[in-house]
């Protein structure tokens, strides 16, 4: 087995865990944006997916990330998109992780990296958390409008996942 570690959401990861740590990236951190995430980071979309599509041919793929939705969600509709799915279906499939994923969000929740301190200077921090780990229709609804208008398929052309590497990948999906 190979693993593979794709810093998606670096950003999130210096305001909630790193150096840029304080009361205000922690609730920047909270609006959370993933067209920004997706276009600001199109060098690792084009990583991930030429990784899944490498992984593929050579059996079977599994990626997550610490909640299951934002990033695992991301990868999932940048997946689905290429392969050529509905968009309701991929909005479906993203919705899908508030039901099955209960156990995982409460988890995080439990577990959530904050400071007494912040937890004082924000006393409705924990709510706006919870928030943020929903996942939402029009969270996914706005990815994919902005993938027909930024031309997600150009976007990652540009950073070396080709054409042809996508077709590529939407066969062995669509298998």
């Amino acid at each position: 087995m190979d693993y593979h570690h794709y810093n998606l959401m670096k950003e999130l990861d210096r305001q909630v865990h790193g150096t840029e740590r304080s009361k205000e990236s922690i609730v920047k951190s909270m609006q959370l944006d993933y067209v920004e995430t997706v276009f600001g980071n199109m060098k690792c979309c084009a990583d991930i997916l030429r990784g899944i599509s490498d992984g593929l041919n050579k059996g079977a793929v599994v990626f997550l990330c610490s909640a299951g939705k934002d990033r695992t969600g991301i990868t999932a509709a940048m997946v689905l998109y290429i392969a050529g799915a509905a968009n309701q279906d991929i909005i479906a499939d993203y919705m899908i992780s508030s039901t099955l994923n209960t156990d995982g969000i409460n988890r995080l929740m439990k577990n959530f990296p904050v400071p007494e301190e912040y937890l004082t200077a924000i006393p409705d921090l924990m709510e706006r958390v919870k928030k943020v780990l929903d996942s939402r229709p029009e969270t996914m609804e706005a990815l994919l409008e902005a993938f027909e208008a930024r031309n997600f398929r150009g976007c990652l052309e540009v950073c070396g996942f080709t054409e042809e590497m996508q077709k590529e990948l939407a066969d062995i999906i669509t298998e």
